[in-house]
């Protein structure tokens, strides 16, 4: 019993040193998490700090800002704006699914804003700046030899914004960026074509030749998927087919000489 209350008199003092240690680390913890910026600011503060940031193409800075922002003020004057924002420096920084989330909660929380064409505008721009990305502006690659489905995404969402919003101030630059789009589908579908003519799959090369024709007039594509349409009908026996082909690429080569 006396030695079971010389071992308590012993660990009292531990005790009360691990108990200061606590209190130490957890005053340390608290005074190193860092103050919110934002908890003070009013919405148009936030969103002038966002915008400087941007204009500056500090684009995380004005990441944190416009997130700081919804977060602080999800509702408001400057909650929409900033929300626009917020796609445009997600993209500017890379973060291109960041910004494609942040568009479609846009598209959904704003259906009649009277930016929402800006809206599909952006989400042209990110799928074509996916297609066009920095491995392929600095490497001299053909994209229409490779996976075509961003480009497919900008062509898609350009043209809905010309055909819902044909006054829209960002038309005209669509319709500039569906002009080198349409090109590189074109270009894909008869390299597609070209694949199955070599793999004698005649009935293929005719088929996408001829969605060539039906899409994609206008591009350079043309020429050569009437070509291989020619060779295809020639292959399967179809020389009436074959024979009203030709009379196209005659009419084609005339005009052109003319």
């Amino acid at each position: 019993m006396h030695a079971f209350r010389v071992t308590l008199s012993l660990l009292k003092p531990i005790c009360q040193q691990v108990g200061l240690l606590l209190l130490f680390f957890s005053l340390s913890a608290c005074a190193s998490k860092p103050k919110d910026k934002y908890t003070h600011l009013s919405a148009e503060q936030i969103y002038a700090m966002g915008q400087k940031n941007l204009k500056k193409g500090r684009y995380q800075a004005a990441i944190e800002d416009f997130e700081g922002l919804e977060s602080h003020h999800p509702y408001g004057d400057y909650t929409d704006k900033a929300l626009l924002d917020l796609i445009y420096a997600y993209n500017k920084q890379g973060e291109s699914e960041a910004a494609l989330a942040a568009d479609e909660r846009f598209i959904q929380l704003y259906p009649t804003h009277p930016d929402i064409d800006y809206a599909y505008y952006l989400r042209g721009i990110i799928y074509y700046d996916q297609n066009m990305s920095m491995l392929y502006r600095y490497i001299p690659v053909d994209r229409s030899y490779r996976d075509n489905d961003q480009a497919d995404k900008a062509f898609e969402n350009f043209s809905f914004l010309v055909k819902h919003f044909p006054n829209s101030r960002f038309v005209p630059e669509a319709r500039q960026r569906l002009i080198f789009l349409r090109e590189q589908l074109a270009q894909h579908e008869l390299h597609i074509a070209e694949y199955y003519v070599k793999r004698k799959a005649y009935v293929a090369v005719a088929e996408r030749a001829n969605h060539i024709l039906t899409h994609f007039q206008g591009t350079s594509a043309v020429i050569p998927a009437l070509t291989l349409l020619k060779e295809a009908y020639v292959e399967m026996s179809m020389p009436t087919l074959a024979e009203d082909v030709q009379k196209i690429i005659d009419k084609n080569n005339q005009q052109n000489i003319s």
